[in-house]
């Protein structure tokens, strides 16, 4: 048995998957330093560019209020060591492959607060959390997704910590409100997130 892809190339994929309108401009998000998925959000992104697509990268690992488990350097000490963080040899990378300085985006609300956040459940277990909505959008679901430490069980009857449920709903809504601020801004057609 010979194992093929299902598209010839990821630009094929891009190119077949997204409406012409939604190849305008596309923003490539990443939250975590994951060498994975770090390769795949370049890999992916230079592939569209050479297909055509207008660019946009978000390296904000290293930005949002509760780091991703998938974090693993702070720009701050990276460049008092005179290093760099995996994004930033990533964009290195990227420009020396003819994406030019315009593609790499920041986060855009420097004076961010949460807008209206649910109010964190009397009881945190996973039917609790899951319920848990921002701005129309599932944030329980996403919660749940990234766990406090390795060993914390998937039972509804576990407890997760107030504090950690608490710093999870502040970066979940930085990372909802910085995204929704950078489709507005720079006008994107087509936003692909990775988050490991």
């Amino acid at each position: 048995m010979k194992a093929t892809s299902e598209f010839s190339s990821i630009s094929d994929y891009l190119m077949g998957t997204l409406t012409d309108a939604q190849q305008a401009r596309v923003g490539f998000l990443s939250f975590n330093q994951w060498t994975f998925t770090t390769a795949a959000l370049m890999d992916t992104a230079l592939s569209a560019h050479a297909a055509g697509i207008e660019v946009r990268c978000a390296f904000w690992a290293d930005s949002t209020p509760l780091q991703d488990s998938g974090w693993t350097t702070s720009g701050f000490l990276a460049r008092l060591c005179a290093s760099r963080t995996l994004c930033d040899s990533a964009k290195r990378s990227l420009k020396s492959h003819g994406l030019p300085e315009s593609t790499f985006v920041k986060p855009l609300l420097k004076h961010w607060t949460p807008r209206d956040l649910p109010a964190i459940p009397e009881i945190l277990s996973r039917t609790s959390i899951r319920q848990l909505v921002y701005q129309g959008a599932s944030m329980g679901r996403s919660i749940l997704q990234v766990h406090p430490d390795f060993n914390t069980p998937i039972r509804n009857d576990y407890v997760w910590p107030r504090r950690w449920i608490s710093a999870a709903m502040r970066s979940y809504a930085w990372t909802f409100d910085q995204t929704q601020a950078l489709i507005r801004a720079q006008g994107l057609t087509a936003v692909i997130v990775y988050n490991g």
